[in-house]
């Protein structure tokens, strides 16, 4: 049996954000993307900032007939070792522009479903700054809501 559509698409998606470099034109380059052992930000070494780190969140599930209808909650974490907003700004922008564009130029906003078939909508619901600034990195989270169509047995 093959891999759920879910795995697919976090390895999709981890692949899509390993595109967010300077050369590439993103203004940013990615050094760490954490979606199996993920670390906690505090431990991270300077060296391997900015990372992203993805969360697999809740999944609320509709049966329509032999279908699910779901909305999945992705939340990515943004740390990086800078202090200020404009540089999380423009690493906020690289993200939403790597997933929903695959491309730092580009003017489309459904390079998405290219992540998997499954999806037929993604939205970001919010874009969370610490405020507190408890940890020695500077951390934002992305939450998404993946919009999806899967058979009872494949998410």
């Amino acid at each position: 049996m093959s891999d759920s559509w879910k795995k697919e698409f976090i390895e999709n998606l981890v692949t899509r954000l390993q595109s967010i470099t300077e050369a590439n034109g993103y203004g940013v380059t990615v050094r760490e993307i954490y979606a199996d052992d993920i670390p906690m930000a505090i431990d991270l070494e300077r060296f391997n900032l900015p990372a992203i780190l993805v969360l697999d969140s809740e999944d609320r599930l509709i049966r329509e007939h032999q279908i699910l209808r779901g909305r999945w909650q992705i939340e990515l974490q943004l740390v990086a070792d800078e202090e200020n907003d404009s540089y999380m700004n423009k690493f906020v922008r690289a993200v939403m522009k790597s997933i929903f564009a695959n491309n730092p130029t580009a003017q489309k906003n459904d390079a998405f479903k290219a992540l998997s078939c499954n999806v037929f909508d993604m939205e970001c619901s919010a874009v969370i700054p610490d405020l507190n600034m408890i940890e020695a990195n500077r951390l934002y989270q992305m939450i998404f809501l993946v919009h999806y169509h899967a058979r009872n047995y494949n998410f």
